[in-house]
């Protein structure tokens, strides 16, 4: 399993903050149940630069589905039990018991509830700059190999997603056409294309 699952999406809502502006902002996105928006992933290391963009749906039920656009095309999704992997170039499926490749990692962020974030991470500070809020977390997992993880947002909304990884890369995650609206549970479902190989890592 690469490592995207593992850095993709980290902090996208927290608990506490050291302001009222602050609070008010992660309170505000921590109750909402939807999530959806286009990305932007730029990762760097020294003279390298790589960009990716896609799509992301998440559920505090346990649901997500993300989709990579370019410049390759992969769907990662949940249904709250197992992850799926499809790759269309090479015709393969990949599935995974969910906690296994979750559990104290960023992506997690995206569909645990309230009770469960507590469990696992923790806000270090938040600070107002002009008309956004910065906050700074880690995760309570002593051997995490991401750091110096940042969130931003504005108004209220998830705008920025910054961090370090385990290969000393910088990654920005930058978010648009944000929305909590209500996501019907059809548009998390991923129907196998015929003649696709599955590989299945599920104990049975």
């Amino acid at each position: 399993m690469n490592c995207f699952l593992k850095e993709l999406f980290i902090v996208l809502f927290f608990i506490f903050s050291t302001n009222l502006f602050s609070e008010e902002s992660f309170e505000s996105f921590l109750y909402e149940s939807y999530f959806s928006a286009d990305f932007i992933q730029i990762t760097t290391k020294d003279e390298d630069k790589r960009t990716i963009t896609g799509t992301i749906k998440s559920s505090r039920s346990g649901l997500f589905k993300l989709v990579y656009l370019e410049p390759f095309k992969e769907i990662i999704a949940s249904d709250s039990i197992d992850l799926y992997r499809y790759d269309p170039d090479l015709e393969q499926l990949e599935i995974h018991p969910l906690d296994d490749l979750v559990e104290n990692s960023p992506v997690s962020i995206l569909f645990k509830n309230k009770l469960e974030l507590e469990k696992i991470i923790e806000l270090n500070n938040c600070e107002d700059i002009k008309d956004k809020v910065l906050c700074v977390i880690t995760f309570l997992n002593n051997d995490f190999s991401i750091n110096d993880m940042k969130v931003k947002f504005k108004n209220n909304s998830l705008i920025e997603i910054s961090y370090k990884d385990s290969f000393l890369q910088e990654i920005r995650i930058l978010f648009s056409n944000q929305s909590n609206t209500q996501i019907d549970k059809n548009e998390f479902k991923f129907d196998v294309p015929e003649e696709t190989d599955v590989i299945s890592y599920k104990m049975n």
